[in-house]
């Protein structure tokens, strides 16, 4: 959701640009492949990722095709927007570095397997994952800071708080890692594999996984705070906002639960899974479901 404009990626190929206030649709853009990619939005371009391979710069305000960069794998990824760039990766197993307004590259970088996750910039260091279970830390310059090895892959974004990089990997852990150094300094284990992003709220991190729960750690030190049950897995991360976390599931409802108790105040169903995550704006929750309709909802 961007100054009142709700974009949505679909695997139809199409990125579409609906109005927040009532739905209306203002227009889209036809990619030649799937469109499972969240955009950014820099200095009035849009950017996006398809499994046609290729990375999308769009006018934000009208659709209008400003630029592309094809790469040699299908895009996934999501786009970071920083300092006047898009950080984006692609199943090639590249990161790039492209000029927002002109899609020049400006760099990339090769990493040990596919790119699916958002990179986070983060101060003067750049963080993301890959398939082979890596955390990288880049500096602006490319050059390597650290890297972290999981036991299996990793599909979550990274996200940071106080020094802390929390990410959670298909080995079923979730894991902090010192922000400067890399190190483990704590590994919560759940019970199925986490491509849930996590969010961090009041000192707790709350993240979903395949084995149906929704849990909250204490950052500090890894130790639960509550779990919530769902009917189907959260492959798809929460969102918090006003003491609520919001979240879908593959059983088809999305969850509003208390982010201090872990209690469900309400569910909403629909007729297809939610493995996106929700956004919430200006008292709006909004997501997509894949019975092929999008859902505004009072939060």
């Amino acid at each position: 959701v961007e100054d009142g404009t709700v974009f949505v990626p679909c695997y139809d190929h199409n990125l579409y640009a609906l109005d927040a206030a009532n739905g209306a649709f203002r227009w889209k853009y036809a990619a030649r492949g799937g469109v499972a990619s969240s955009p950014a939005v820099s200095e009035g371009v849009l950017a996006f990722g398809s499994t046609d391979h290729v990375i999308y710069g769009l006018d934000v305000d009208n659709g209008r095709l400003m630029w592309t960069l094809a790469t040699q794998g299908k895009v996934y990824s999501s786009a970071c927007a920083q300092f006047g760039h898009f950080f984006i990766g692609s199943d090639n197993g590249q990161l790039y570095a492209i000029h927002a307004r002109s899609g020049r590259r400006a760099w990339r970088y090769a990493a040990d397997g596919e790119i699916r996750s958002r990179p986070l910039v983060a101060g003067d260091t750049i963080l993301f994952t890959c398939s082979m279970g890596i955390v990288y830390a880049l500096k602006l310059d490319r050059q390597l800071r650290w890297r972290f090895r999981a036991r299996r892959g990793i599909l979550a974004s990274p996200i940071i708080h106080e020094n802390l990089v929390f990410v959670g990997s298909l080995d079923w852990n979730m894991y902090a890692l010192d922000a400067r150094s890399g190190w483990s300094l704590w590994h919560f284990r759940v019970g199925g594999p986490i491509a849930s992003t996590a969010v961090v709220w009041n000192g707790i991190v709350i993240f979903g996984s395949a084995d149906h729960r929704l849990y909250a750690l204490q950052a500090d030190d890894g130790k639960p705070v509550w779990r919530q049950e769902a009917k189907g897995q959260i492959t798809g991360s929460p969102f918090v906002y006003n003491d609520a976390v919001y979240v879908g599931s593959v059983d088809g409802a999305l969850y509003c639960v208390d982010a201090a108790s872990g209690e469900i105040r309400w569910r909403y169903e629909t007729d297809g899974p939610i493995t996106g995550r929700p956004h919430v704006v200006d008292g709006v929750v909004y997501f997509g479901s894949a019975d092929h309709y999008v859902y505004a909802l009072p939060a």
